[in-house]
């Protein structure tokens, strides 16, 4: 295929199938646009090679979530969520013609879905790195002629971890590196609303309205001031929970796309992290 016709099986295309043969197709475009010395087009070729690969993750994601993958879904939204961050500054991205846009609103709302609450977060120092274009050594006071994040002949400038030294760890509840999910032993996340959701979803490509709201959870609704808190502390609801965040739990409202064969209706409910 050339250019044009790939651009077409991007703006329209939602299967897996096709998606791996673009990976051959650009692959062999771009290399022939390297070997002509065409920037322009290789840094063009760049940018349809991650729609493709973002757009491929989506699927992936969705097919996982239906499999009941979830964490294997999770690292698929969070490999999203890495390519975003790089390809945001170009310009292709800020129009939806290929799902950019709507692969990027969907995959924060599946994410808010799952239960994963706390994460390790690493501490380093990075003690020695350099260029991904030319391998010079990078430091405060040493750089190279590349740009990091800008395009040179299709590939990105990066910076490559050549030493780095482990100071230590932490349990976060908002880490950059979202793969580091906690799994406590003995514990089993709670995949419920995920489940209710896919059940009623064909597609990664159906719209879904989704709202979150904080309401008090039913074991504290008839708690009294005086009584023993229902969390379990011993200590008196007063003193305690009551007014607190602790005693709040999301609310997951869910509405399905209204041209639906199947009666779409709005789905509430309410699932605790651990079943």
């Amino acid at each position: 295929m050339n250019l044009e016709q790939i651009k077409n099986v991007l703006k329209n295309s939602h299967s897996v199938k096709n998606h791996e043969v673009l990976k051959t197709d650009l692959y062999i475009l771009k290399k022939e646009a390297i070997a002509k010395k065409d920037e322009a087009k290789a840094n063009e070729i760049w940018c349809l090679e991650n729609i493709n690969e973002i757009q491929l993750l989506f699927i992936n994601a969705f097919n996982n979530l239906k499999k009941r993958e979830y964490y294997e879904a999770w690292n698929d939204f969070s490999n999203i969520d890495i390519k975003l961050i790089y390809f945001r500054k170009h310009q292709v991205y800020y129009t939806d013609e290929y799902n950019l846009l709507y692969i990027e609103e969907y995959s924060r709302k599946f994410e808010r879905l799952f239960p994963y609450r706390l994460f390790v977060s690493r501490e380093t120092i990075i003690k020695k790195q350099k260029c991904s274009i030319c391998n010079s050594e990078i430091s405060i006071r040493k750089s190279c002629i590349h740009t990091l994040g800008e395009l040179y002949m299709g590939e990105m400038c990066l910076r490559i971890i050549v030493e780095a030294q482990f100071i230590g760890a932490a349990i976060v509840e908002d880490p950059f590196d979202k793969y580091s999910v906690i799994f406590p032993q003995d514990l089993e996340y709670n995949y419920g609303i995920l489940e209710e959701l896919l059940n009623r979803l064909e597609t990664p490509y159906e719209k879904w309205d989704l709202t979150v709201t904080k309401r008090i959870g039913e074991r504290f609704i008839n708690a009294r001031r005086n009584a023993l808190c229902p969390c379990g502390s011993e200590n008196k609801y007063k003193y305690c929970c009551k007014n607190t965040q602790k005693e709040l739990i999301n609310h997951y409202d869910i509405k399905l796309n209204q041209n639906r064969s199947n009666n779409p209706i709005l789905r509430y409910k309410e699932f605790g992290t651990w079943k």
